[in-house]
Order: C-alpha cells, then sequence, then structure tokens
C-alpha cells in the first residue's frame, strides 16, 4: 500500500494514494458562512469549486500552520484538506498496516489504520470517513450554490459585454451616418 505523509500540528498522519487527486500549495480560501463547522470555505482549482476541509478542527487540534492543500475524491465529490506539510509518498506492506486500537476509534472511524514504519508510526486518514452523510450533503449544497452563484455572474458579464458592443456599433454607425 501506498500512502502521502503529511504533518498536522508537529503529527504525522497518512492519507491513501489511491484517494489523493493532487496537492496544491494552499491558496486564498474563501469562507463560506452557511458552511458546516469543519469546512473552511472553498477554492477554485482548474476552473472546479472545491471545499476546503479543516482536518484541525475535525480532530480537536489548535490550529497550526498550513502549506498545503491535498485534494482527495471521496464518495463523488472532491475536498481540499489543509495540512501543515506534506512530507513524502511512502510504501507499506500488508502486514505493516495495523488495525487502530477499540480505545483510540473515537473519531467516527477516520482513523481505523496505523501504518509501522521501521521506528514510526503514521496513524492513516480514511477520507471516506470525515464527512457525516449530512455534512456530505450540506458541503454538495455549498458547491452547488457557489457554482450557480458564479454562472450568474458570468451571465451578467457576458450580457454586460453584449450591451456595450451593441452600444459601441450603434455610436459608429451614427458617426458614420452623420458623416
Amino acid at each position: 500500500m501506498q500512502f502521502l505523509s503529511f504533518s498536522l500540528n508537529g503529527l504525522d498522519y497518512g492519507i491513501p494514494l489511491d484517494d489523493v487527486v493532487t496537492i496544491e500549495n494552499r491558496k486564498d480560501v474563501l469562507p463560506v458562512p452557511t458552511a458546516p463547522t469543519h469546512i473552511k470555505g472553498i477554492v477554485k482549482r482548474h476552473g472546479e469549486l472545491i471545499p476546503v476541509f479543516s482536518l484541525t478542527s475535525r480532530f480537536g487540534l489548535p490550529d497550526g500552520p498550513s502549506e498545503s492543500l491535498v485534494i482527495v475524491k471521496t464518495e463523488g465529490m472532491k475536498l481540499g484538506l489543509e495540512v501543515g506539510k506534506v512530507r513524502a509518498i511512502k510504501d507499506v506492506g500488508g502486514t505493516d498496516v495495523l488495525p487502530m486500537p477499540a480505545l483510540m476509534g473515537g473519531l467516527r472511524n477516520c482513523f481505523n489504520d496505523v501504518a509501522s514504519l521501521q521506528k514510526e508510526l503514521i496513524v492513516l486518514v480514511d477520507v471516506k470517513e470525515l464527512l457525516t452523510e449530512e455534512e456530505r450533503e450540506l458541503v454538495r449544497s455549498l458547491v452547488d450554490d457557489a457554482e450557480e452563484k458564479e454562472a450568474e455572474e458570468r451571465r451578467k458579464q457576458e450580457e454586460e459585454e453584449r450591451r456595450k458592443k451593441e452600444e459601441a456599433k450603434r455610436a459608429r454607425e451614427e458617426a458614420a451616418g452623420k458623416a
């Protein structure tokens, strides 16, 4: 199994590489007041609006520096995870992935496994379990609303540009008629 390791407030975590779409430098996040608790806002990447998820908030950690966004795909949608620093892509054999002890499963099973690498243990994050179904629906609605607003703004700009071109054309025709 391959996973992407990253730090968050000095602790190391991992995400299965199959869930990772891309890694981006952290961009300006547009806050959305009606977003669920752990959603910081949205970013635009290649014409697509992506909700940004705060792992520190979800894990109950204090806010820390966030250098990167790890874009993951889960349950048919993309989600940008704020991480401190991306470390490396690591390989572990099947016998080196251990189940999380039952006592530690308090975060609704988003920590199911631990990777054991020589002298370090890395908690693996199950991205499918980061959001509840209710939060997932709220996030989808948030993105849909933002996309609709953006499309409406584009329509207004295109209409304004058309109107200006028509006015310029009429002005040229009037000037040509007077000459």
